[in-house]
């Protein structure tokens, strides 16, 4: 392929529009015919993640282009299945050879018996105030995506709730964010990097009004209510406005400057999606009760980090000993709640014989409670 051809290639692949600074880079690479750099590049992009689908696509197409000039068949193939699995539509430039042509023909060829990745959403009837199940199913042959963000609207307020990719899942929109007149919702379908694979259809529910309440006749019992049926989300990320999470927590713990073991348990509650507050009591040679302030730097994704503060008061034999504690650790989303792991250090205001300080290592489960 002559320079000029190669120049004509790497002026389809940077059409306007999508701006990406590596990307960008990699085409003018790839228009230098500097091969090795832009595989190099396109690859920096597509490991960096958080592409949009159409950046995804381009960066997956560079990367297949540049292999298959360097003679890199089976992978130049396989990133040309990526890169129509984002982009049913892309195309192979014109004035490209054989070497090229070859391993394109063979991925369309793969996607003609197969349709691409997709992402569709379905909820049942919406009622103001009451939490909304929303059923998210996922089809991807070549195993792209493994997560399913599903991004909620409801007037001015708008926020997600995640899911680990399955063919089948559902997740929980909590009933603080449900109001009429109209839900909309939207699933994104994410690779491991974050970059968008599939985007479904919004899909817009009807929010209804919710049913008046039965008024108590004089010398009758007021009717049961019976609470509205909901399964729990698989991972739930509050709005970035709202908080209102209530949380239960049971664990066990282990200490490494004086040996011993111990459970804990407590509540908290989220003032926002990123602060819980809350208390907790431990049991072990002796008891400790603390008062708790967490931060969650990040809850959209199955892994996160979080802080607790903790103000303690722990028995001796004069009284009440105050002290204070941090606590680092990482959360994993698990069934209804969440796995908790991690390491606290505290000190005590206390005297000999007592040790002032102390190293815990924690593991439990938190649990979300419906409001």
């Amino acid at each position: 392929m002559s320079a000029l051809a190669m120049a004509l290639v790497a002026s389809v692949l940077a059409a306007p529009g999508d701006r990406h600074p590596v990307i960008s880079e990699a085409e003018e690479a790839y228009d230098r015919l500097d091969f090795e750099r832009a595989a190099r590049l396109f690859q920096r992009a597509i490991d960096a993640g958080r592409l949009e689908r159409a950046q995804l696509s381009r960066a997956w197409g560079g990367l297949a282009l540049s292999w298959a000039v360097l003679g890199r068949r089976d992978a130049a193939e396989e990133a040309f299945k990526r890169a129509l699995a984002a982009d049913p539509d892309w195309k192979l430039p014109e004035n490209v050879g054989p070497k090229v042509r070859s391993p394109f023909a063979d991925a369309r060829a793969y996607w003609q018996s197969r349709a691409p990745p997709s992402v569709t959403v379905s909820a049942e009837g919406a009622v103001a105030k009451r939490p909304v199940n929303v059923s998210v199913e996922v089809a991807d042959p070549l195993g792209m995506v493994e997560l399913v963000r599903v991004e909620w609207k409801v007037g001015p307020d708008s926020g997600d709730v995640s899911s680990e990719a399955v063919p089948r899942a559902t997740v929980t929109i909590g009933g603080a964010s449900v109001q009429p007149p109209e839900l909309s919702l939207t699933a994104v379908a994410l690779d491991g990097r974050g970059s968008v694979v599939a985007v479904s259809k919004t899909l817009v529910v009807p929010v209804a009004a919710p049913p008046p309440e039965v008024e108590r006749v004089a010398g009758l019992p007021k009717p049961p209510q019976k609470p509205p049926q909901t399964r729990p989300a698989l991972v739930a990320t509050l709005p970035p406005s709202s908080g209102g999470s209530v949380h239960a927590y049971g664990g066990g713990f282990g200490s490494v400057l004086v040996a011993g073991i111990g459970a804990e348990v407590g509540a908290s509650y989220g003032l926002t999606p990123h602060v819980d507050v809350g208390a907790l009591a431990a049991l072990g040679a002796g008891w400790a009760v603390a008062a708790t302030l967490a931060f969650h730097p990040s809850r959209t994704g199955r892994l996160s980090p979080y802080f607790q503060l903790r103000g303690l008061v722990a028995p001796v034999v004069t009284g009440l000993a105050p002290g204070a504690g941090l606590m680092v650790g990482g959360t994993a989303e698990l069934g209804p709640g969440r796995a908790v792991a991690g390491v606290a250090a505290e000190g005590y205001a206390v005297q000999e014989p007592y040790a002032p300080f102390a190293v815990l290592l924690s593991l439990g489960y938190e649990l979300d409670l419906p409001l």
